[in-house]
């Protein structure tokens, strides 16, 4: 019986060897300067986390306030993350061929960049708790940069015809960006930089040269037409048929319990630090660079060369070891009196964490076509946003039952789900109806 591949598929033919390195050429340069792109514009927003955190201590702004601005965020990126996404499927829209030289991608990341640039001086220019709220609009409604990125590189990856170890690498590296730039930004911003007003004109430099990588990405040659031609309009706009599909609702299902499984356990998270370690600002400045360290090594050293020798069967296991130590990882970190044993168990939650999310990157790729990829990413984006929003009041509501054991139990049987899912659905949605719609294509 056959099975699954992922193996690109080669067609001989005249001309072929100069075009696939052209193909290939254009896969690193998108990788590159998507990678440089997305870690400045991460770099400029983290440079002014230090001063964020003194500016809500000023104006007394409580975890209530808190809490309010996250789930706000969460909302507006509910809302954004599909629509920008799904923006960047479209290289015939009046957005596309105006601002983005006929790329809906780059279109999309150009109007990212200028949204957070937008937002940064809203914050810099106003000292109160609605301004903060107003700052914060611009770049959670319109700055899915990551999401779109994602997305191009999955256009650039079908061209190239690339099997999933490929995609995780390219994958990987964004990732790794990601990781860096929250490492090294909140250090430099908390230890170079004097003032917020400094910290916020630094981080408009370094996305005013986002902006620039942004014009360097290369376009795709294939044209993403609209797949769904009997609906025109709004309508042709809001409707994804893959994420309509067994396979999308999978990833749906996986995504929502891992998100919930994380916003529950931020709830009794850092007040723990506080009464095992009595962490301080720089305890917690050190801590999330170790953890941006470690997620940065993870997708774009240790995803890589797990996924690539692996087949589909082999990635699965992968998962579900993942699965195992984000659920029991975090239950021994919270119980354990050492600091040294929580960075030990971290560094395992952290690098399992990153590699889930390549696989997962990758092979959600595959599910869509070129015209609704991009729609698909934020599909997947915007119920995150959802758990981002109601994780935090169910974590509330365990507490109430019993501060530690009922949130602990949540995350642990979250993360039990996620790994029943994988072992009894994985193949037949994931692989299997990857290798279906290859087929189709």
């Amino acid at each position: 019986m056959c099975q699954p591949t992922d193996a690109p598929v080669t067609k001989v033919q005249h001309g072929a060897e100069p075009q696939t390195k052209k193909e290939n050429e254009a896969l690193r340069q998108g990788t590159l300067y998507g990678s440089l792109s997305l870690a400045l514009i991460i770099a400029g927003f983290s440079l002014t986390m230090p001063h964020l955190q003194s500016r809500r201590d000023a104006l007394q702004c409580d975890s209530l306030c808190y809490g309010s601005m996250t789930s706000a965020r969460s909302a507006l990126s509910l809302v954004g993350g599909f629509f920008i996404s799904r923006l960047s499927d479209r290289d015939t829209s009046f957005v596309a061929r105006t601002i983005g030289r006929g790329s809906g991608r780059r279109a999309c990341l150009y109007i990212g960049t200028v949204a957070s640039i937008i937002g940064l001086m809203i914050g810099g220019a106003t000292f109160s708790i609605a301004g903060m709220y107003l700052s914060m609009v611009p770049g959670a409604l319109f700055q899915q940069n990551f999401s779109v990125l994602k997305a191009l590189l999955a256009d650039l990856h079908d061209e190239a015809s690339s099997s999933t170890g490929a995609r995780a690498g390219s994958v990987g590296k964004l990732g790794m960006s990601v990781g860096l730039a929250f490492m090294f930004g909140p250090i430099m911003g908390a230890t170079l930089i004097k003032t917020f007003e400094h910290a916020v004109a630094l981080a408009i430099v370094l996305t005013a040269l986002s902006m620039v990588l942004v014009a360097k990405l290369p376009s795709t040659t294939s044209t993403k037409a609209p797949a769904n031609t009997k609906k025109t309009g709004i309508l042709s706009f809001l409707d994804i048929k893959a994420a309509r599909t067994p396979a999308a609702m999978f990833l749906m299902s996986i995504k929502v319990c891992m998100a919930l499984a994380f916003h529950v356990y931020m709830t009794i998270w850092t007040v723990s630090l506080k009464q095992r370690f009595d962490f301080g600002p720089k305890d917690h400045g050190f801590f999330m660079s170790f953890i941006g360290l470690t997620y940065a090594l993870a997708q774009g050293v240790v995803a890589k060369r797990v996924v690539k020798p692996l087949g589909p069967a082999g990635r699965i296991r992968v998962i579900q070891l993942c699965c195992i130590a984000l659920g029991l990882g975090r239950y021994f970190a919270f119980h354990t009196q050492s600091l040294l044993v929580v960075y030990v168990i971290f560094a395992g939650i952290i690098t399992s964490l990153g590699v889930l999310n390549t696989i997962l990157t990758a092979d959600t790729a595959s599910l869509a076509s070129p015209d609704e990829v991009g729609g698909l990413y934020g599909v997947l984006e915007s119920v995150e946003s959802v758990a981002g929003i109601c994780g935090p009041i169910a974590g509330g509501s365990l507490a109430l039952i019993d501060p530690i054991g009922a949130p602990l139990a949540a995350v642990v049987g979250l993360y039990f789900v996620v790994f029943m899912l994988v072992s009894f659905g994985y193949d037949r949605l994931i692989i299997r109806g990857k290798s279906a719609h290859k087929k189709t294509v």
